[in-house]
């Protein structure tokens, strides 16, 4: 339900805003995230007044330090846009040159499809030949009906060298699978750097900065890469009311250990995407919404994909088995380009 100014509650200080818990648990606060300089706290259950969605309250002087991390990575995004249409072509240009190259692996994915048993093994050999006959290339793909599929291997040959590498997985793109409101819809990234990951971002007012169906590879170290070479991460985001919530996924450039890091994936023999980040354990700082939770590095990893409504839509989202209802999970198949 929409929500109309006299539906909200304001609070011009900490102490109303301590008022207003007193009469509402952290437990039915399930979502938040910054608006302006406010902090804005959905409300998805409450003790009695069906008005009472939202909730804005104005943070005290005890917030500053909270907001300047927020300020600076608006700042950097900021500057991100504006160099966005420059940094776009370039790489543009760049995955342009390389096209040939993806276009001989996308047939591995088709090559996949016709695995129909756990004992069968799908092989297809590729040979390229350059404009100088000096240099020759051969790709041989492998796909292994196990949990996992084999890197692909390239071994170059040169008149005085030979080497071998791992490969990137072929192009494509990333469909929401599931029962899910997003079944069937392909995943949009933005093309800068810390934007949401999306299945309905909502066009702006520059259409070469819109989120779009982004075509993805699999690097040699498992990281997904997008057309316009950046990565996607998980970023954590305890609340101290949700101490585990899923990281929301973005696009990145790096990663900073406890707060952005790369999300690890491979494609199975039922071609969808498994993923993975590393796991955290977070605790409580203090009751209020600025009081941020502290988090180390614990066992395992997260892989539970999801998608809720943040910002640009419905963002995906990776987390622990114990991801609540409120995330709808998913599965993300492969569409080959």
């Amino acid at each position: 339900m929409a929500l109309s100014p006299q539906d909200a509650i304001h609070a011009d200080d900490l102490e109303r805003y301590q008022e207003f818990m007193n009469t509402v648990s952290d437990s039915q606060f399930l979502d938040m995230y910054m608006e302006s300089a406010d902090v804005k706290i959905d409300i998805y259950e409450y003790p009695s007044n069906d008005l009472v969605q939202s909730a804005y309250f104005k943070p005290s002087p005890k917030a500053d330090q909270y907001f300047q991390q927020e300020k600076e990575q608006a700042d950097a995004l900021q500057a991100t846009e504006d160099e966005g249409l420059t940094e776009r072509a370039a790489i543009f240009s760049t995955a342009t040159s390389d096209a040939p190259t993806e276009a001989s692996l996308v047939s591995s994915i088709e090559s996949a499809t016709t695995i129909e048993t756990a004992t069968s093994v799908a092989s297809a050999t590729s040979t390229a030949t350059t404009d100088s006959s000096a240099e020759t290339s051969e790709s041989s793909i492998v796909l292994e009906t196990s949990s996992t599929i084999e890197d692909i291997i390239t071994t170059t040959a040169a008149p005085t060298t030979e080497t071998t590498s791992a490969a990137p997985i072929p192009t494509f793109t990333l469909l929401a699978t599931g029962q899910g409101p997003m079944a069937g819809r392909g995943l949009q990234t933005y093309p800068y750097d810390t934007a949401m990951a999306a299945f309905d971002a909502a066009p702006g007012g520059d259409p070469a900065l819109n989120a779009q169906v982004s075509p993805f590879t699999i690097d040699s170290q498992g990281r997904l890469v997008t057309g316009l070479g950046l990565f996607l991460c998980g970023v954590y985001s305890p609340m101290n009311f949700l101490l585990d919530a899923p990281a929301v996924v973005t696009t990145c450039k790096d990663e900073t250990p406890l707060r952005r890091v790369f999300l690890t994936c491979k494609l199975n023999v039922e071609l969808k995407v498994q993923c993975s980040i590393p796991a955290v354990s977070c605790v409580s700082t203090g009751p209020a919404p600025w009081d941020i939770p502290v988090c180390k590095a614990a066992v395992g990893t997260w892989g539970m994909l999801s998608t809720a409504i943040k910002g640009p839509g419905h963002v995906l989202h990776i987390g622990n088995d114990n991801t609540t209802s409120y995330y709808d999970r998913l599965e993300l198949s492969v569409e080959k380009v």
